[in-house]
């Protein structure tokens, strides 16, 4: 994003804190942190623009999850109704899931400004569900946190049984494939 002298190592500093925060924040704290050693330090939003034109286009190419359209379609056929529930702003998100082709495959998207505790409250209410009748699906503490905020289910993602969670998830799956599973077992229970 920037080849500014030491702003890789500045910014390996500022995410190697689990909370570091949003991209604006995480930009923010980078373009403070490099005031002094520079004098050509673009603005933060310029950053964060460039940033975002760059995820944009490797996550829209990225090789897909193994078995992610294989659970989006299965998820679907059983007519539930699925969200994106994300830190990245919510046009980024449209723009991703549109370059990705599963358009379809999503009622809805909700991103950045707003945190994902607040995007579960606003799904809750447009779709008119109770908190227990939802499922957050997350690979980090934020996911698990909004869940938890809400008072949902929450099943962690750990690929190879990682432990990237302060606390390790009740519900967690290693895979898709046992996503779809642990869904089924969740609509059993309901």
């Amino acid at each position: 994003v920037t080849n500014l002298t030491g702003a890789d190592s500045k910014l390996r500093c500022i995410l190697s804190d689990p909370e570091s925060g949003t991209r604006v924040e995480i930009f923010e704290k980078l373009v403070s942190s490099m005031s002094s050693d520079n004098l050509n330090i673009p603005d933060p939003s310029e950053l964060i623009d460039r940033y975002t034109r760059l995820c944009e286009s490797r996550i829209s190419r990225a090789p897909e999850i193994k078995g992610a359209r294989i659970c989006l379609d299965r998820l679907k056929e059983w007519g539930l109704r699925l969200w994106v529930n994300s830190l990245t702003p919510t046009e980024t998100l449209k723009r991703i899931v549109e370059l990705r082709g599963w358009n379809l495959c999503f009622d809805g998207i909700s991103g950045a400004p707003t945190g994902k505790t607040e995007n579960l409250k606003f799904i809750l209410r447009e779709e008119r569900v109770a908190s227990e009748e939802l499922v957050m699906v997350g690979d980090s503490d934020s996911d698990q946190d909004a869940a938890r905020n809400i008072g949902c289910h929450f099943i962690g993602v750990l690929p190879g049984n990682s432990s990237q969670f302060r606390e390790a998830p009740v519900r967690k799956v290693e895979s898709l494939d046992g996503l779809i599973d642990m869904i089924n077992l969740l609509k059993g229970l309901a």
